[in-house]
């Protein structure tokens, strides 16, 4: 009996590349989806950018309220769903915990600088706890939409700090 079952999923992305995710779903322990950028931008810039409103806003597309101090929320309105900040170090780590009816999922991000870049790691856990049929269809398509805001925040940093013409 294998001890993992994989999902593959393709997409072809704006600027053209197409990014291929392959998810191991282990048959035991944890599942979870990592996704790492490396941002040509200081630690302190992307973190600026992570714990502001109208930044957040502009990645998910919707309004987003924050109080990013420990035990605060993220929340965004229309929506019943909300984020608890479970840990907080200012440059290196925030770690938001989501409960609903049919998932608890915690998504830590993680910076690192290296040289003039710094490396954002995101990872959603706790899928494990949710329906395996609901995983199936849950985990590919939030990876999908990870893949596409790592994305879109590494060009939009890069870009502010692009000279102008």
């Amino acid at each position: 009996m294998p001890d993992a079952a994989f999902l593959y999923s393709a997409e072809l992305m704006p600027e053209g590349r197409i990014v291929v995710i392959i998810i191991r779903l282990e048959k035991r322990g944890a599942m979870k989806i990592d996704k790492e950028v490396a941002i040509t931008a200081s630690t302190a810039d992307v973190w600026s950018f992570l714990t502001n409103e109208e930044t957040l806003t502009s990645v998910w597309g919707e309004k987003v309220v924050a109080d990013f101090r420990k035990n605060g929320t993220i929340k965004f309105p229309g929506r019943k769903v909300q984020q608890k900040v479970k840990i907080m170090r200012p440059g290196e780590q925030l770690s938001l915990y989501m409960e609903s009816k049919s998932v608890c999922l915690t998504t830590t991000y993680r910076l690192t600088p290296k040289g003039k870049r710094t490396m954002l790691k995101v990872t959603i856990s706790g899928w494990e706890m949710m329906d395996q049929q609901q995983a199936r269809r849950e985990v590919p398509r939030v990876s999908l939409e990870w893949e596409k805001r790592l994305g879109l925040i590494k060009r939009t940093l890069e870009a502010a700090r692009a000279p102008s013409d």
